[in-house]
C-alpha cells in the first residue's frame, strides 16, 4: 500500500519490487459499459460561456475552489479580471485515462495498461520532470541516474517502479491529443495546489459539457500599491 503525505509530493515506494520481465502491452482503453454523468464547477472569467488554453478543460467537485480560481487566474500576466464566473455543469465521461480522485498520479504500469508500452514510455519522457520529482525516484534512482532517459537506456523494466503526476500530461495538448486517438476522453484524479483537497475533472471536448447554472461573481478589488 502506498502512503500519502498531505503535499502529494511525497509517496512510499511502490507495492511490488518483484523482477519481471516487461511485456509490450497494446493499448486497452476499455470503456465504461454506461457513461457517467457528473456535476462540477469550473471558475473562469472573460466573456465566452467556455475556453481554456490547456489540452484539457478542468472542473473540480468544490465551488469554493472554483470560485477562487475564477478570481485568481493562472494567467499571472493577466492584469485585468473581466467578468470572473462559476460554471455549474453536468459533465459526462465514457473512458477516463484515470478514475480515482483521492489519487494525483498513475502508476506507469496503469499507463502501460491503458494506452499500450509506446504511448505510455513517450508520455513519461515528455513529462519525465513529474516522474523524477517524485520520493521514490529520490530515494532509489536518483544516486544512480542522471534522468529518466538514462534509466530507460539501462533497463526499461525499471519504470514499473515509477508514477507520474496526471495534471501536466491532461495539460499538454500533443499529450491529449494521442490519449483522444486511443478513445480517451477525459480523466478523473486528485487536484492539487489550491484544488488539493478537492477531485478534479478534465474533459477533452466540449460536447462532453451540459451548462445548467451560471453564476457570476464580482471582481476582486486591485490590491493596493505599497
Amino acid at each position: 500500500m502506498r502512503l500519502y503525505a498531505y503535499n502529494f509530493e511525497d509517496r512510499s515506494p511502490p507495492r511490488d519490487f518483484r523482477a519481471q520481465p516487461q511485456q509490450n502491452r497494446s493499448p486497452t482503453a476499455k470503456k465504461m459499459k454506461t457513461p457517467i454523468t457528473i456535476r462540477a464547477f469550473r471558475g473562469q472569467h472573460g466573456a465566452c460561456c467556455l475556453q481554456s488554453r490547456l489540452g484539457s478543460i478542468t472542473f473540480v467537485d468544490d465551488y469554493a475552489v472554483a470560485e477562487y480560481y475564477a478570481q485568481n487566474p493562472n494567467d499571472r500576466t493577466q492584469q485585468k479580471l473581466e467578468s470572473p464566473t462559476v460554471l455549474e455543469c453536468d459533465i459526462s465521461l465514457t473512458n477516463p485515462l484515470t478514475n480515482n480522485g483521492r489519487d494525483p498520479y498513475i502508476d506507469f504500469e496503469d499507463l502501460e495498461k491503458k494506452v499500450g508500452t509506446r504511448l505510455a514510455l513517450g508520455l513519461m519522457l515528455r513529462h519525465s520532470e513529474y516522474v523524477t520529482s517524485t520520493s521514490v525516484w529520490e530515494e532509489i534512482f536518483s544516486q544512480r541516474y542522471g534522468s529518466l532517459g538514462d534509466l530507460v537506456a539501462d533497463d526499461a523494466t525499471q519504470l514499473k517502479h515509477l508514477y507520474v503526476q496526471v495534471w501536466p500530461l491532461l495539460d499538454h495538448p500533443q499529450s491529449v491529443a494521442e490519449l483522444k486517438n486511443l478513445g480517451i476522453d477525459g480523466a478523473i484524479h486528485r487536484g492539487s495546489a489550491v484544488s488539493l483537497d478537492a477531485v478534479e475533472y478534465r474533459v477533452f471536448d466540449e460536447s462532453q459539457i451540459k451548462i445548467v447554472a451560471v453564476h457570476p461573481l464580482l471582481a476582486k478589488p486591485p490590491k493596493p500599491k505599497i
